[in-house]
């Protein structure tokens, strides 16, 4: 059994993101925008694609229209799941 001070408690806000995602998909928006979007620049690969980044940004212009560089800590609240994204992927949006 794992002792409680081994334990942490992480408490991740849901709000409209699970509407706002089933609006996405029933749009297929993130196939539009992997259609028209290059795969890569020149240079190296993305780490995320950028439909999903693109996603993670309107959701925030509709739910709390944070500024671009504060991304990253506003999605750190959210369950990543609902961005198409794991946790380390959050990580990486600026």
């Amino acid at each position: 059994m794992a002792k409680i001070d081994e334990l942490d408690l992480e408490s991740l806000e849901i709000g409209a993101t699970p509407i706002i995602r089933a609006f996405m998909q029933r749009l297929r928006l993130e196939e539009l925008l992997e259609a028209h979007l290059p795969d890569k620049a020149l240079g190296r690969a993305a780490k995320i694609s950028a439909s999903r980044v693109i996603g993670s940004m309107i959701t925030n212009i509709l739910i709390s229209r944070r500024p671009l560089y504060g991304m990253r800590a506003w999605a750190r609240g959210y369950v990543p799941e609902h961005f198409g994204m794991d946790s380390d992927d959050i990580e990486l949006l600026n």
